[in-house]
């Protein structure tokens, strides 16, 4: 594979890498996800061939019969709504449910100095909707880790979502048969 390309646009697009070619790669090598916008480049995801892609598989087919919709608890950004779940300001269950926002959590990702969370999910419209965040850095880790620190009332100050962008349902169905290829593909390596 080495790389895999999921349009959006001619300058925004998703990129799947491996450091292997397709045809010898496995259900649980590693790949990484990024997202491209002009030179920006966003680590979506570091994981197993067979979650991340799977995973996306599920999403697509939902959002393409509007099964996506955001719960009405969900009342501002969703990536707001996250960061306040993980400084517990939020509550991450209710009832021993889970916070319904992970319902539309595609792949969470980063690096040492950002980190992502990527919903995808359907607006009003029925439109498919790839939504990209970024998350607090330090929920997680030690302040003392980067020369970098701010506060979370600061990050949370200034906090926007990265992008959010409406994925045409042809997008969506190319996408999904590229996904189903890429798994298939991978499936058929495992019998040899």
């Amino acid at each position: 594979m080495k790389k895999f390309e999921l349009k959006i646009s001619p300058k925004e697009f998703v990129i799947l890498k491996s450091c292997t070619s397709i045809e010898k790669l496995f259900l649980f090598d590693e790949i990484t996800i990024v997202f491209i916008e002009g030179e920006e480049e966003y680590l979506l995801c570091n994981d197993f061939i067979k979650e991340s892609l799977d995973r996306l598989k599920l999403f697509l087919k939902q959002a393409l019969k509007n099964l996506k919709f955001l719960d009405s608890s969900l009342n501002q950004d969703i990536g707001y709504m996250w960061n306040e779940v993980l400084q517990d300001k939020l509550p991450y269950k209710v009832n021993e449910e889970l916070w319904v926002g992970l319902c539309f959590s595609l792949w969470e990702g980063g690096d040492d100095k950002k980190h992502f969370a990527t919903w995808l999910y359907n607006d009003p419209d029925g439109n498919i909707v790839m939504h990209i965040t970024e998350n607090y850095p330090w929920h997680f880790r030690k302040k003392g880790e980067s020369e970098n620190y701010i506060s979370y009332n600061e990050f949370i100050r200034n906090y926007k979502p990265i992008l959010i962008r409406i994925i045409p349902h042809q997008v969506a169905r190319q996408w999904l048969a590229q996904c189903e290829y890429l798994l298939a593909t991978v499936r058929e390596n495992e019998q040899r």
